[in-house]
């Protein structure tokens, strides 16, 4: 089984949740949204990731988890992607402009990703899951549903969290889509 990650901003592959994601792997890929990569225009970002997948093993399952502003990175690289996807994992996903606790966020290519979901232009996975916080402001819990539902994949806002989801909620999607 192939597994591709891509982390949060200032995340590490070998940390956290990297670290969680490489014991289910046989091969492990990834990118994290820190250091050199971080500094890239968003451009250049979305290239290197779709560079990342066309290097996956085609003879083995690809799964692809990300988590924040890694899952709006990997959703843009799958515009237009060819590739087979077997599982997509997208854990707090960040999905477009987003405001709340006073701040507003609004990340390039906003119009891009909501056009390449009108026009179906995204990859489909054959099965998945978005889980997000029923208070995450960066990730807000309607715009999630509505993302689950054009991607075809399962739906949960995990009831009274924000962004950082408890260890043990990530752990059992992760039991449920990476365990063999």
């Amino acid at each position: 089984m192939a597994i591709y990650f891509v982390s949060g901003r200032g995340g590490d592959l070998s940390r956290g949740l990297g670290a969680e994601i490489q014991t289910y792997a046989y091969q492990f890929f990834g990118r994290s949204v820190s250091g050199d990569f971080e500094k890239l225009d968003h451009a250049e970002q979305v290239q290197t990731i779709r560079e990342d997948l066309g290097s996956m093993p085609d003879d083995q399952p690809k799964i692809l988890v990300a988590h924040s502003y890694g899952a709006y990175l990997l959703l843009h690289a799958l515009i237009r992607n060819r590739q087979p996807i077997d599982t997509l994992l997208l854990i707090s996903p960040v999905t477009g402009a987003a405001i709340g606790n006073g701040r507003f966020f609004r990340p390039p290519g906003t119009k891009a990703l909501s056009q390449a979901f009108a026009d179906r232009s995204i990859s489909l996975p054959k099965q998945g899951a978005l889980v997000t916080g029923e208070l995450d402001w960066q990730s807000p819990a309607d715009r999630g549903k509505d993302v689950a539902l054009q991607l075809g994949i399962k739906f949960t806002a995990v009831p009274n969290a924000g962004h950082r989801l408890p260890a043990e909620i990530i752990k059992a999607y992760l039991d449920e889509f990476l365990a063999l």
